[in-house]
Order: C-alpha cells, then sequence, then structure tokens
C-alpha cells in the first residue's frame, strides 16, 4: 500500500526549470568541442585518420579557379579552405585521438577497442593533455541531458517511479518505469547536491520541487551500513571513534591510507578515502576501485591510477584486518555449511553457492553474501519507518520517496517540527549486530524550496 501511495504522488517538477537545464547542457557541450579544438589541432601530424576532422573546401563560387578565385567576392580568393570539426561523442575521433595521437593505453571490450566511459574514467589519471578528461566530462553531459528528459512530468507537473518491494535480493526497493504509469522513471539514481557542488546542472535534485503549501521532510541514515560492518567485524576502533557523534570517518579514513594527519586531509584525499569505505567493504579488488574512484572524475576532479589504486586497497585492509580475517571468514564458512545467511531480523537469503575445485567460495558470491547483511539491515530500518509513518498520515504529512536509507516526506508548513520528530523517532531503533546493540542515527533535514536545498535541523 506504501509504495503504490508513492507511486501514485509522485514528485512535482519544475518544469520550466528542467528545459533550462536542457537548454545549458547543450551550450556547455558546445563550449567543451571548443576547448578541445586547439588540443586536437595540436596534434594533427600524429593523427592517422585527420580527414575525421580536416576536410578541404572548395569555394562553390569559382570552385578554386586560378583565375576565378582571383575575382570572386564569395572566398575573397581563397578559392578553397580547410574546415575542422570534432565531435567529442564520437568513437571513431576519440580512438584515434586517444591511441593514435596521444599513445595512451588501448581499452577493449568484447574484443572490439573502446571509448565508452568506462575507458575514459580509466584513462583520465594518464592523460596529461586534458583531452580524456573534457570527452569524459562531454560523456557525462549527454548522461545529464538524457536524465533531465526522463524526469519531464506528466500533465499535473509530477514525475512518478514504480517500487517494487521484491526487485532486490538485499530487500533494497527498485525503483524503475513502467509502461502502465505514464510518464515513470528511476527516481533513486537522480545526482544531487553532491554533484551540484562541482557543476550545478548536475544537481537533477534542483528541479524537484514540493507540493504547494508543503515543505519536504527526508530522515537520513547517518553512515549506516559503515556502523553495520564495523559490528559485523568487530572493529573496536571504529565502534570506540563513533562514540563521538562529531567524527568524521572519511577525513580519518584517508588519513590512513595518506598517512598523514586528520587536519592536513585534502578535500581531494577525503574523497577517496569515502570512496574507499564504500567499495572496499565488501571484497572489491583495486580494479573495481580504480574504476570507482575515476568514475565521478569529471566531476570531482579526482583520479588515480591502477598502481595508486592497488597501494590503498592495499592500506585500507591493513587499517582493517578483520574485514576478512573475521566478518568474510564467518561468511564464508556459513555459506559452506547451510548455504543461506540470517540477518539480525530473522530474514534469511539463500545463496546456492558456487564451488571451486579446491572446496573455495567463488569470488563474486562472496562478495554479494559480504553486501547482503549490511545492505539489508539497512534497507529494513528504512522500510519499518517507511511503513511507521505511512500509518500515521492520518498526522497531516504525506509519504513521498524512498532511497535505501532514506525516507522523504511532504510535509504541511504548519506540521514541520512535529513531522520532524516523529521521522527520527521512526528510524532511530535499536538492533543487535553479532550480538552488539546499535542505534544508528538519523539526520532529519529541511527542504522548502527544492529537494537539493536542504537544511539539518535534527
Amino acid at each position: 500500500d506504501a509504495c503504490m501511495a508513492m507511486t501514485s504522488r509522485g514528485l512535482r517538477v519544475d518544469n520550466t526549470l528542467r528545459r533550462e537545464r536542457l537548454i545549458a547542457l547543450t551550450a556547455q557541450a558546445r563550449t567543451l568541442q571548443d576547448e578541445a579544438r586547439p588540443l586536437i589541432e595540436s596534434l594533427k601530424d600524429k593523427l592517422k585518420r585527420p580527414k575525421l576532422y580536416f576536410k578541404r573546401k572548395v569555394c562553390s563560387g569559382c570552385r578554386n579557379g586560378r583565375k576565378k578565385r582571383l575575382s570572386c567576392s564569395k572566398c575573397a580568393g581563397a578559392g578553397a579552405s580547410i574546415a575542422f570539426s570534432c565531435n567529442l561523442g564520437s568513437n571513431h575521433q576519440l580512438k584515434d585521438i586517444l591511441y593514435n595521437a596521444l599513445k595512451l593505453p588501448t581499452r577493449s571490450r568484447g574484443g572490439s577497442v573502446t571509448t565508452d566511459e568506462e575507458a575514459l574514467q580509466s584513462l583520465v589519471a594518464l592523460d596529461k593533455s586534458g583531452l580524456v578528461m573534457l570527452a569524459l566530462r562531454y560523456t557525462k553531459l549527454a548522461t545529464m541531458a538524457e536524465i533531465y528528459e526522463r524526469i519531464a512530468p506528466a500533465p499535473d507537473s509530477h514525475v512518478r517511479t514504480v517500487f517494487n518491494p521484491a526487485g532486490t535480493y538485499t530487500g533494497r526497493f527498485n525503483s524503475k518505469e513502467a509502461f502502465y504509469v505514464p510518464r515513470s522513471t528511476n527516481l533513486q539514481n537522480l545526482p544531487g547536491s553532491e554533484e551540484g557542488k562541482r557543476n550545478p546542472l548536475y544537481c537533477v535534485r534542483d528541479c524537484l520541487v514540493p507540493d504547494t503549501g508543503e515543505v519536504f521532510v527526508e530522515g537520513d541514515l547517518s553512515q549506516a551500513e559503515a556502523r553495520v560492518v564495523g559490528h559485523l567485524s568487530e572493529d573496536d576502533t571504529l565502534r570506540e571513534q563513533w562514540a563521538d557523534p562529531l567524527w568524521d570517518i572519511h577525513r580519518w579514513t584517508a588519513s590512513h591510507i595518506y598517512d598523514t594527519t586528520e587536519p592536513q586531509v585534502s578535500s581531494a584525499q577525503r574523497y577517496v578515502g569515502k570512496r574507499a569505505r564504500h567499495a572496499l567493504n565488501y571484497g572489491e579488488g583495486p580494479n573495481k576501485f580504480w574504476r570507482v574512484v575515476n568514475s565521478d572524475a569529471d566531476v570531482t576532479g579526482v583520479s588515480i591510477t591502477l598502481t595508486e589504486a592497488k597501494r590503498i586497497h592495499t592500506q585500507y585492509h591493513a587499517l582493517h584486518p578483520n574485514l576478512d580475517k573475521v566478518w568474510w571468514n564467518r561468511v564464508e564458512r556459513t555459506l559452506l555449511e547451510q548455504g543461506w545467511l540470517e540477518s539480525c531480523f530473522g530474514a534469511r537469503c539463500h545463496f546456492y553457492p558456487r564451488i571451486d575445485e579446491f572446496g573455495q567460495l567463488d569470488a563474486d558470491t562472496l562478495r554479494a553474501a559480504a553486501a547482503w547483511e549490511p545492505q539489508h539491515t539497512v534497507s529494513r530500518i528504512a522500510k519499518m519507518a517507511l511503513l511507521t509513518m505511512f500509518q500515521q498520515e492520518s498526522n497531516g504529512w504525506r509519504v513521498l520517496h524512498e532511497q535505501h536509507d532514506s525516507v522523504l516526506l511532504g510535509v504541511p508548513r504548519s506540521g514541520m517540527w512535529r513531522a520532524a520528530r516523529a521521522l527520527k523517532r521512526a528510524m532511530e531503533r535499536e538492533i543487535v549486530v553479532n550480538g552488539h546493540k546499535l542505534t544508528i542515527p538519523c539526520e532529519v533535514f529541511v527542504a522548502r524550496e527544492r529537494w537539493s536545498q536542504k537544511e539539518r535541523v535534527m
């Protein structure tokens, strides 16, 4: 019932701003093309297929005739000219630029040379010319334009999503479009204020606004999965540090993997520390971590090489030895013995594990199993809060959206504080993880004008 209610209500779209963003994205794409032009022209002699960019055009008036062109007003005597054009979205042009002119390592997929987004992300730290970054930004602009197109509202000014409660093995909702709900799309993957800090055009949530007379009230579980992982891996250091509500786990992580003090950690290093915690807790290797960090290089300006990714991977596991020595080993033994895992809520997930010839658990199965309990636990807490708030809607608020570890309400302005207090109570539940009591703190935010412009009130 709660899922159907959220789908029926949808989220209101500022369609004027959405259209302005699409126009601005097109203009910014042209700017990137202009920035790329002198860089590509400087590589002309190194290109194997220069005709892709430089084309000789003969004047249509004089046809470059030796005598006719002298009196031709159309070309002012030039007769012919070299026209330059580049398309940062062209796979053919980028292959020539990256792999022939710049001599960057060739990237392939399915046996074919590629310049897709993942290839660009892997090359950005190796390129000194700046062309890879320009191409990556151009690709991101195209992606953002697609997202803005997706949230085009229905005639009632709202865009909708269809939640599937059984859409994932972790218990998280699956959010997607459906043919039976016009103007529906996935609303759980919209770039927000973090991306908007680097480029305002990337903040799609600017376009999602409260209904008339309402504000958004959002409850967000703080560092939720990391806290569950800390208890599952019996990491006493993390549990002790979390006693300080102002402790910045990502800055602390960065200080250790970069061997520096916390005050000296740069914003780029903190970003890498944050990505390391999200990516490496569940057994991802250095290659995957490398791609994760570089995936947002066009927005963050932060990129690393594979060598650096391997070093950080080693440092992170030295910082948290219990991840594989205690927790992952326990997960593997449990799956080998019984084939399923059980969460602190009593929910079971059967994995039907794949075993290799040496009796070891398949690496993909182990990673999926390690991720299951933290993600299921956090999602379950958010779902319980969602149901509580839905059952209490007679108090004036409306449940609008769920985002794995957060719940969004539409609330009349006069009932804002009452709803905020109720949401915080609903989200903060004491659970027992691996024999340890844990209450994940909930931060409550209010957005009066736009979903992206929220302030913390609790």
